[in-house]
């Protein structure tokens, strides 16, 4: 059986195989983070601060914001060519830093995250989270 790929074409895809695994993880830690979300807010007879739900919400908001971190400085040290993707990691990075200050600002006053409503914020993030990984390989390869 012959292949018509070259050799090296595994060390090639490498560094996409990656950066797709690093955004793959962000992403699955923002779609946990919902998850967790719907937990702490479904149950109106319990303080959502007072769950360990919102806790382990949080430390999910903070892992799914380092893998995005890291997904980016990949994409600006070894995809430079590939604007795409690093721009794009750049914007999911931001949206989560941004939905995590939100979250945060809302803590502390009375009513839990949003006085059991969605948040809008986690909207803007689930946006880029949900676009990357479903664009699946092709997205990630050269045009």
């Amino acid at each position: 059986m012959t292949s018509s790929t070259p050799a090296n074409s595994s060390a090639a895809t490498a560094p996409t195989r990656t950066f797709a695994a690093l955004v793959g993880v962000a992403s699955l830690a923002v779609l946990l983070q919902g998850l967790w979300a719907g937990l702490f807010m479904s149950t109106p007879d319990t303080d959502p601060e007072k769950t360990p739900w919102l806790e382990v919400h949080s430390w999910c908001g903070k892992a799914a914001i380092g893998f995005a971190l890291l997904a980016t400085v990949w994409a600006f040290l070894k995809l430079r060519e590939r604007t795409d993707l690093t721009f794009g990691a750049l914007a999911l990075t931001v949206l989560l830093i941004l939905e995590a200050y939100l979250g945060g600002a809302h803590r502390g006053r009375g009513q839990g995250r949003h006085g059991r409503r969605p948040c809008p914020a986690g909207d803007g993030a689930h946006g880029p989270g949900g676009v990357a990984p479903a664009a699946g390989p092709k997205a990630l390869t050269p045009p």
